[in-house]
């Protein structure tokens, strides 16, 4: 008896748990009624596998081939949404937060040669399929995201991706609006640029510290890092430098490179040795206005592919990713003590953020059902009808200040996110702990994008606490 022979393996290291996940095999002995697969999942980022509990059966179909499709079984181990909360506590999140490496052990179901209409688990027959890693993350067929078609992940990964190599160019876990150059050179940005919508991608140095780039790294090693900064309103650069960003151990995985001002010069420290001081000098103190960053898998000139894509006719060009720090724009022309800001899980599986400005409303809904009781005693004040519980819950509207229609298609995700967060500001805290996240929930329906006759639009919508405020009884 044989054991069965790949025809097709994982032989990709990211794949999308919304996308048809598939291995296929062929046994060709005669007594094999189905193939059976045992689903494996690694443990916290580990190499050691421990069973799901998964089983899955695989019949013959027309090409005399036995299919596995896991793509289903591996969502409820993935995109638990802690990433984003905890994410403070590391400067480059283990990735088994969000993603979760599996793998399959298949072995043939054989006819009994003893009981007839018998069947038997032949496991000394079975074999391992290669691992892979499950995330998040869904694509569309308006989207380029590997060589040719939408189905794969290759082009989200810093590194390599399936077993030919690399893209060219590839894009972090974002469709955040970017900044895009021929060169690596910082005379090719356009550092002038302003338009009110930067203000909603920025942050200031008391916000949250959680705002990252998340990305898939393909790469075992090392990936480098190319920075630059903006000091004061002046429009003078400063060319920041270069990062070799090294990873713990099983490093294939989703990572991240911090955005806040903080955390960023530390990881800076952390990989160089050496602070930069260009963001946050020696005291403490924010100097920087924006930062610009640009990923490349391996050593600067040795790259694989870097964060990129291709211009109107077909060249490739760098994706600068770039943040405002607002604190040291004094033309920053909104009114930071309207802010409403958000986190949200982007349709990439990684998590975006963004400042609405402007006035936000608040309306709060009560539901209760009430009883009559009677009053032994005549006492003034004592109550007969009574609440048997009251249900409660607050709806927040806001308005966006004006954005482009990058930003408008863009924030669409953001209306559609399974998992959304406010920043607010907890009272009786230390100071560097002041805003912190609380769940929300987009109301369904709620929101409206209005559109000028300048390609200007606003976005107005609701939501509400994800947790219940609740009530006494009466």
């Amino acid at each position: 008896m044989a054991k069965p022979l790949f025809i097709k393996d994982f032989y990709r290291k990211f794949y999308a748990a919304y996308r048809p996940i598939v291995c296929s095999l062929s046994c060709n002995d005669s007594d094999v009624s189905f193939l059976r697969a045992e689903l494996l999942v690694a443990l916290n980022g580990s190499n050691s596998y421990s069973s799901t509990g998964v089983l899955i059966n695989a019949y013959k179909n027309e090409n005399n081939t036995y299919e596995f499709n896991v793509m289903e079984y591996t969502r409820s181990y993935i995109g638990s949404g802690t990433g984003v909360i905890l994410s403070f506590l590391n400067f480059i999140i283990p990735g088994y937060f969000e993603t979760s490496k599996f793998k399959l052990v298949i072995w043939p179901v054989r006819y009994s040669n003893t009981a007839q209409g018998l069947l038997f688990d032949d496991l000394g027959d079975s074999v391992e399929s290669s691992s892979f890693i499950s995330t998040d993350t869904t694509t569309n067929e308006q989207e380029n995201s590997d060589i040719s078609q939408y189905h794969y992940l290759d082009r989200y990964v810093l590194g390599e991706n399936y077993n030919n190599g690399g893209t060219a160019t590839c894009k972090p876990l974002t469709n955040m609006p970017y900044q895009s150059s021929n060169t690596y050179d910082s005379g090719q940005l356009d550092f002038t640029q302003k338009h009110p919508t930067n203000y909603g991608v920025s942050i200031d140095i008391s916000d949250n510290m959680t705002p990252s780039l998340y990305y898939l790294n393909g790469r075992n090693g090392y990936n480098s890092m190319i920075y630059f900064v903006r000091n004061g309103t002046t429009g003078f650069v400063t060319n920041g430098g270069f990062v070799q960003i090294s990873y713990p151990s099983n490093t294939e995985n989703m990572h991240k490179i911090p955005l806040h001002p903080i955390q960023l010069e530390q990881f800076i420290l952390n990989q160089n040795g050496v602070a930069s001081n260009l963001i946050v000098d020696a005291s403490g103190n924010l100097i920087a206005s924006e930062i610009y960053i640009v990923a490349l898998s391996g050593g600067l000139f040795s790259s694989s592919n870097q964060w990129g894509g291709f211009d109107e006719d077909g060249n490739p060009e760098t994706r600068w990713m770039k943040v405002a720090y607002t604190d040291r724009d004094n033309n920053k022309g909104v009114d930071a003590c309207k802010r409403t800001r958000f986190h949200f899980k982007n349709s990439l599986g990684g998590y975006d953020f963004f400042n609405c400005y402007g006035t936000e409303s608040k309306s709060i809904s009560i539901k209760s059902t009430r009883y009559e009781k009677y009053n032994p005693t005549a006492f003034r004040g004592l109550r007969g009808k009574k609440e048997l519980w009251v249900n409660r819950e607050d709806t927040h509207s806001v308005i966006s200040q004006p954005i482009s229609n990058k930003e408008a298609i863009w924030l669409q995700e953001l209306i559609a996110s399974p998992l959304v967060w406010v920043e607010v500001k907890i009272k009786d805290i230390a100071k560097e702990e002041q805003y912190q996240l609380v769940a929300v929930q987009i109301v369904p329906g709620s929101y409206e994008i209005y559109n000028t006759e300048n390609n200007v639009n606003y976005i107005e919508f609701k939501y509400t606490l994800a947790n219940s405020r609740t009530q006494q009884r009466g």
